[in-house]
């Protein structure tokens, strides 16, 4: 199983998905956090000086999904991926990890829009193993 975000908290219902799905199956849960990897100085800046909360509330997601999941006797592994693309990375971490189910969860409340939009369509297109969304899908 592979749980998935892309720099924002994870939605409850992504958490519940992939750790019942773990259970059933492999018992070994891979929980993620993939991020844009900012190629120019000033882009550094922005993301370092008005996102380091959002960044440390991502972190603490991420380490209470695995929480969770390990309260349920599952083996976690959890990740952090640093790319300019981050569709393609977490298209080649399934390639990888080749996960039965990629639970797509980051909270759409959270996430901008269109990032969110482009994120879900293109991993849902081109990911080689089921890929489940959360039901909210938000519209710009």
């Amino acid at each position: 199983m592979l749980l998935v975000t892309i720099g924002v908290p994870f939605a409850e219902d992504a958490v519940r998905v992939a750790i019942d799905a773990a259970v059933d199956g492999p018992q070994v849960l891979v929980v993620a956090n993939v991020v844009p990897l900012v190629p120019s100085y000033t882009a550094r800046l922005s993301v370092v000086f008005d996102q380091p909360l959002l960044a440390a509330e991502t972190g603490d997601a991420t380490l209470q999904a695995a929480r969770a999941a390990a309260a349920r006797g599952l083996r976690v592994e959890r990740l952090l991926v640093r790319s300019p693309h981050v569709v393609q990375a977490v298209l080649e971490l399934a390639s990888e990890r080749r996960p039965s189910l990629l639970v797509f969860g980051p909270d759409p409340e959270l996430a901008h829009p269109r990032t969110y939009r482009r994120a879900a369509e293109g991993i849902r297109r081109r990911a080689s193993c089921l890929v489940w969304l959360p039901d909210s899908f938000p519209r710009d």
